[in-house]
């Protein structure tokens, strides 16, 4: 699975003998800033079998930075319960092969986006920063003009340029 393309919780419970506890926007996690950056994903998984579980993620020890006096967004962590949830909860870092046992949760928080321009800057113009997820209300400052190459940045310019 993949944070890239965030699999399906169905395709995840299809593939491996796991049920998905929980699937949710990690509130908060976006860094503050003119445009607060994005909200990371959190993720409880628990295996229906023993198996072997092995995880290969980045900003666990370092997070994510802001852009033009912007905040940091928050690390994100992994860590395992063994037992369930009144069992002894583990972080295992950013990169790692386990055992879990049947019971077991493993917790999956992904990081928050790292925010964009000074806060005082959305206060000065009557709002902007909005509640995470890379905008908020208001309009996209005329400073800044992303750049950016692909199908999705194609598809948004198509989009709004009408």
């Amino acid at each position: 699975m993949t944070n890239t393309r965030i699999t399906d919780p169905e395709i995840l419970e299809r593939r491996y003998p796991v049920l998905l506890r929980e699937f949710s926007i990690r509130q908060g996690s976006g860094g503050s800033g003119k445009f607060r950056g994005g909200n990371g994903l959190r993720r409880v998984i628990e295996p229906l079998t023993d198996l072997s579980m092995n995880i290969l993620s980045e900003r666990r020890s370092h997070a994510p930075y802001g852009m033009a006096g912007g905040g940091e967004g928050e690390k994100g962590k992994n860590a395992i319960r063994k037992g369930g949830s009144g069992g002894v909860l583990s972080s295992i870092g950013g990169k790692s092969s386990c055992l879990l046992s049947k019971g077991d949760v493993l917790i999956i928080e992904s990081p928050g986006g790292g925010g964009w321009g000074k806060e005082e800057e959305a206060a000065e113009e009557g709002g902007g920063g909005g509640g995470g997820g890379g905008g908020g209300g208001g309009e996209v400052s005329k400073a800044f003009v992303g750049r950016a190459n692909g199908s999705v940045s194609e598809y948004e310019a198509t989009q709004f340029s009408a």
